[in-house]
């Protein structure tokens, strides 16, 4: 499973949108309030035998909803999920809320094999 399979399988289920890096909405297609994106860079670890046998990407998850939403539960439950997942570490998490919404960014390390087929992650 690759980086990007494993963070939407562990979003979704609280946060039913979740894409990687930016949420593009068709023309005339109305977004959704509330949605999740996540980016990261990959970097080599776990290095041994002139070889990296593993990956470490410094991930952000971006949680976005409506400014008056009351978005604690999500919050939490996201938080829950990502700690849950023993690829990850414990993620911080950075209020960027701003006039035009909330804004929650996830921070967590994921140290694995991430890149499956593609080189997306």
């Amino acid at each position: 499973m690759t980086l990007n399979e494993k963070i939407i399988a562990v979003v979704t289920p609280i946060v039913p949108v979740c894409v990687p890096d930016l949420l593009v909405a068709e023309a005339g297609e109305t977004p959704p309030e509330e949605y999740c994106t996540f980016d990261f860079p990959l970097y080599a670890d776990a290095l041994g035998d002139d070889a990296a046998h593993l990956q470490r990407a410094l991930v952000q998850v971006h949680y976005l909803a409506p400014l008056r939403a009351n978005t604690v539960a999500a919050r939490r439950a996201l938080w829950l999920a990502l700690a849950a997942v023993d690829e990850f570490t414990a993620p911080d998490i950075e209020n960027a809320t701003d006039q035009t919404g909330q804004h929650y960014v996830f921070e967590f390390e994921a140290i694995g094999q991430w890149l499956g087929d593609d080189a997306d992650g």
